[in-house]
């Protein structure tokens, strides 16, 4: 294929779900703009569930803190962090998931950074995951003892 051609996709009844524009850059069709919209809607969603649990873990941190139990207080706050941090991370994601439907002309570049953001969120996930990980084992074993 030459330099700067693409293929354009054909839907199951032979339209061309998507264009080039007139610099050459992919636009999606309507088809695809839904389903990434629809994409991004569920990440913010899932987002939006992950700070609010985060909230929530955090009041109950500082009300176990408040009661004197530093550790285990302390090992609930990490927790809140976790979430806080996974449901920063998915949100931001999410729009830039939602600028691929909402620009023109931009597409690609702009789904390039969503999958750059979306990485993100992975490896955020992951780290934030052992930070919580370790609060739980921390708050278990300050509470045996």
């Amino acid at each position: 294929m030459p330099r700067g051609a693409f293929a354009v996709a054909r839907r199951s009844d032979g339209a061309i779900s998507g264009h080039a524009t007139s610099d050459g850059e992919y636009e999606f069709g309507p088809s695809e703009n839904e389903t990434i919209g629809g994409l991004s809607s569920a990440m913010r969603f899932v987002g939006i569930v992950f700070a609010v649990i985060a909230v929530l873990f955090g009041l109950g941190g500082v009300l176990v803190f408040l009661t004197g139990n530093i550790v285990s207080g302390g090992a609930i706050l990490l927790v809140t962090v976790a979430y806080g941090g996974m449901g920063a991370r998915l949100m931001g994601a999410a729009t830039s998931m939602r600028s691929v439907v909402d620009t023109e002309g931009n597409d690609i570049n702009n789904l390039m950074a969503a999958f750059g953001d979306m990485r993100s969120f992975y490896v955020t996930s992951a780290i934030m995951s052992g930070i919580g990980i370790a609060g739980a084992v921390l708050g278990h074993l300050a509470g045996t003892h």
